[in-house]
């Protein structure tokens, strides 16, 4: 009950956050990202040192399929660059800064869980990892700091995961904005409410029912695997409009191989370990499609004909 008031909490001020404006949440990101950043890499850097580097050896891995799982799940951690797009339109410029923006995080974010990764299992048992499930972090850096360091972790985990409920709720926000523009949402997703939208709200609302409902492990699981089925049907579409956007066709390609891989993987895992919340996450994604349907079927509305031109022109326009 505590632990769903405090996750209730935490929600309601990231809405009231957002509802006050970007500035004011880019303020609070960067607070949080700053102040995160600096424990994972204080911990890892002095946990290198102290670390068995005999743990993480690949006799004691556990089964391949164990492995590609976790990999389908670790991409739900890199999902969240995709979230810097939608600051674009906050952006003085826009086609310099964005890519370099992504281009930064993503390096850097990758020697910090290459780093945490290491420490974490060259202080900890690949057992007792499992074991502390959501605060292994924490544990691991027991070893290095103690009790203190374990609080610190647990602390900088918390920021952590409030960081991407802060950068989540700001990018649905401008998602669900141009959505509702374009007429793909109900008109309420665009309405203004403070220095925001009604979509913040109504997301949030979501959101907040979700994480009552499921617990940690489960949100990364749902939310792997529904990002993963949304970039490859994003591929399979991009292939018939390769002309048009002038990309690379094996580039796409590999890109649906490797997604429609890692879903394929994602979905034997949870059937063999959490066939309810497989079950769920079909009869979601049945809902999803459902509704699409009634929506266009009742409109009148054509999604394809408009995005199609769209990008026709463009391609007309540079030629």
């Amino acid at each position: 009950m505590l632990t769903d008031l405090f996750t209730a909490g935490i929600i309601v001020f990231f809405v009231l956050l957002n509802l006050n404006g970007a500035r004011s949440s880019a303020r609070i990101e960067s607070i949080i990202v700053f102040v995160k950043v600096a424990a994972l890499a204080s911990f890892s850097v002095a946990a290198l040192f102290i670390s068995d580097f005999e743990r993480p050896s690949p006799v004691h891995y556990p089964p391949i399929q164990t492995v590609f799982y976790s990999l389908a799940i670790t991409f739900f951690a890199y999902e969240g660059f995709r979230v810097i797009t939608n600051a674009a339109e906050d952006m003085a410029e826009p086609a310099k800064t964005l890519p370099r923006a992504i281009i930064t995080a993503i390096l850097l974010v990758m020697v910090l869980y290459v780093m945490v990764a290491v420490a974490v299992y060259g202080n900890l048992p690949a057992d007792d990892v499992v074991k502390a499930k959501d605060y292994a972090l924490a544990e691991a850096a027991r070893p290095a700091f103690g009790d203190l360091g374990f609080r610190i972790m647990a602390a900088a985990a918390l920021l952590s995961t409030a960081s991407a409920i802060n950068a989540a709720l700001y990018a649905v926000t401008n998602v669900t904005y141009q959505l509702a523009k374009q007429g793909e949402l109900p008109s309420e997703f665009g309405k203004p409410i403070a220095h925001s939208r009604d979509g913040l709200v109504i997301s949030g609302g979501v959101i907040l029912l979700l994480s009552i409902l499921f617990n940690l492990g489960e949100i990364a699981a749902i939310g792997s695997i529904s990002i993963l089925g949304v970039h490859c049907i994003t591929h399979i579409g991009h292939l018939r409009l390769i002309r048009e956007t002038g990309a690379n066709r094996l580039l796409v390609l590999a890109a649906v191989a490797a997604n429609f891989t890692a879903v394929a993987l994602a979905l034997y895992y949870l059937a063999q370990s959490n066939a309810v919340l497989l079950y769920g996450i079909m009869g979601f994604f049945a809902l999803m499609f459902a509704l699409e349907f009634s929506i266009h079927k009742f409109s009148g509305r054509r999604i394809k004909a408009r995005i199609v031109n769209h990008l026709r022109d463009q391609f007309h326009e540079r030629e």
